[in-house]
């Protein structure tokens, strides 16, 4: 046993982007119209993926930048998020009321529940 070590550990040396790096990536040209709101709301409201892609369009309270969540364990929290979001959120609902607000770009092939499918468009909720 005495010839046995402890491995050395590693330094951490990676760090957090700046604003004007999340900016530029935020802000690029040619992401699709879907990415650029879930990314933005992902990051303006520090929810996790799971809680955001979980949204419904009902859920929205657009005009108060606001949602509520189910979160890990289910418990219902409240969810805000800032003008990114709010500008990008109408032009991916495109004047949808119901259903997951994001969607696949394909309508399912298998059999979904109700709540995990638009019905105007039969496409599924994102996962």
């Amino acid at each position: 046993m005495r010839r046995l070590k402890r491995r050395p550990v590693e330094a951490d040396r990676t760090r957090s982007l700046d604003r004007g790096e999340v900016a530029e990536l935020l802000g690029r040209e040619g992401i699709a119209l879907r990415e650029r709101p879930l990314w933005r709301l992902l990051y303006e409201s520090a929810a996790r993926s799971s809680e955001v892609l979980g949204l419904d369009v009902d859920e929205l309270d657009l005009r108060n930048r606001r949602a509520r969540v189910r979160r890990k364990g289910g418990a219902v929290d409240v969810v805000v998020w800032r003008t990114g979001t709010a500008r990008l959120l109408p032009r991916l609902l495109d004047g949808r009321r119901t259903g997951p607000v994001f969607l696949t770009d394909r309508r399912a092939r298998v059999e979904l529940p109700p709540a995990d499918v638009d019905a105007g468009s039969g496409k599924a909720r994102l996962s």
